[in-house]
Parts: structure tokens; sequence; C-alpha cells
């Protein structure tokens, strides 16, 4: 089991990383409370990085980006 919080304000966003994470060989995402999440692994080389994974990286980065075209918090 990996737990880990990531630092995404968006509940849709968050939601794609829940659903990403499952659709990974070898996870599944068991629970997300707001910002904290946790993920269980079959085996602990897959699980090593998944809280600082370039996916996380992209989906603030795409949060950052409506927030910017829409004005606010999306």
């Amino acid at each position: 089991m990996v737990f880990f919080d990531v630092d995404i304000r968006s509940e849709f966003l968050r939601f794609v990383l829940a659903n990403s994470i499952t659709i990974t060989p070898g996870t599944i995402t068991v629970d997300v409370d707001d910002n904290h999440f946790c993920v269980h692994a079959l085996d602990y080389t897959i699980a090593e990085g998944v809280e600082d994974s370039v996916f996380i990286k992209l989906l603030k980065k795409m949060e950052e980006n409506i927030e910017q075209l829409i004005g606010g918090w999306i």
C-alpha cells in the first residue's frame, strides 16, 4: 500500500489520476479523500515513484492552464 498526497485542487483531475493509476497493470486506487490517495500495488517496484510521476506533473500543468483560461479555480 502506498499513501501520498497530491497538490491538485480539481476534483475531476483527481478522478482522472485515480483512474489512470487503476488502469496501470499491477495497481489499483483503493481510496481518495480530497488530496490523499491510497494505492495498492502488487510489487514495490510498481509503487516506487507513483506519488511523483510525470502524469501528476502533467495534470498539475493542465490545472494551471485551465485556471488561466477561465480565470479561476476549477
